[in-house]
């Protein structure tokens, strides 16, 4: 399979062994990936230990169940986040990592939510209850706001 896989300066395109899940994990054939500030920044200036295959969050299609990894089956739409694997053809997640992706959402659109959505979490959760209170989102120059 083809992957991006971090060098000193970059990053480069190479044919890598697919991998397959262990215990609890899912292979899933990815369809989309999102581009976070973080990970793309260090990736283009050379922040990933070399041979790592970056990228957070993808959305894509499982194609192998590990032990244990129940209510996933072969060919379920899911979106997934973890902290490296995602610039490949095929990554590996956790199976409490990954969320199956309702039927009317875009898969390109899925994968933009997991990283975006748990900052925005745990932004809120910072911040205590928020009913009857007024929130200021600045910017609005990315994913988050």
């Amino acid at each position: 399979m083809l992957a991006y896989e971090a060098t000193p300066t970059g990053l480069r395109l190479s044919e890598r062994t697919r991998p397959s899940p262990g215990p609890g994990e899912v292979a899933i054939d990815v369809g989309a990936i999102a581009l976070n500030r973080g990970e793309s920044r260090r990736a283009i200036h050379g922040g990933f230990a070399e041979g790592i295959v970056p990228g957070w969050d993808t959305a894509g299609v499982i194609s192998q169940v590990g032990a244990g990894a129940r209510g996933l089956p072969l060919g379920t739409r899911v979106v997934a986040r973890a902290l490296a694997g995602g610039w490949a053809q095929c990554r590996i997640a956790d199976c409490r990592d990954v969320a199956v992706i309702p039927a009317d959402v875009d898969i390109g659109r899925a994968a933009t939510l997991a990283t975006a959505a748990t900052t925005a979490l745990a932004v809120l959760k910072r911040g205590g209850p928020i009913l009857g209170r007024s929130v200021v989102i600045t910017g609005a120059s990315g994913s988050v706001g």
